[in-house]
């Protein structure tokens, strides 16, 4: 699993899109898995609303990298991938940022609420 979210957040940087300038430091750290600085570089980026940086936002919480695990903060930044999505109407990259973004959008809802099922 732990690779299927180093695929997911790789693919997504692929995507051409504006560039900012802490997206490729926070890219190599999340590629050394130097959460501290990923989230550093990415967090400032996701919420200038940028779907690459929300994405990774979404992975740190949804596995708990370098922030305590809630997938309700996993959930919250791949809606709000979800929503930059629709900002890249007509650009090919918006099927990319659409997909994954939902799946793990799908996903962390579905943890979050099999959570709160169990703390009741």
């Amino acid at each position: 699993m732990r690779h299927f979210f180093k695929v997911i957040f790789f693919l997504a940087a692929m995507l051409p899109s504006i560039s900012f300038a802490g997206f490729d430091k926070g890219r190599e750290a999340f590629l050394r898995e130097d959460w501290d600085v990923v989230r550093k570089e990415m967090k400032p980026l996701a919420e200038q609303r940028d779907a690459r940086a929300q994405i990774a936002m979404g992975l740190l919480f949804a596995k708990g990298l370098g922030v305590k695990q809630n997938w309700d903060n996993a959930a919250f930044w791949f809606s709000e991938a979800i929503d930059c999505a629709k900002l890249l109407q007509g650009r090919p990259q918006q099927i990319a940022v659409r997909i994954l973004a939902r799946e793990n959008y799908v996903y962390s809802l579905e943890q979050a609420f099999e959570i709160a099922l169990f703390d009741q």
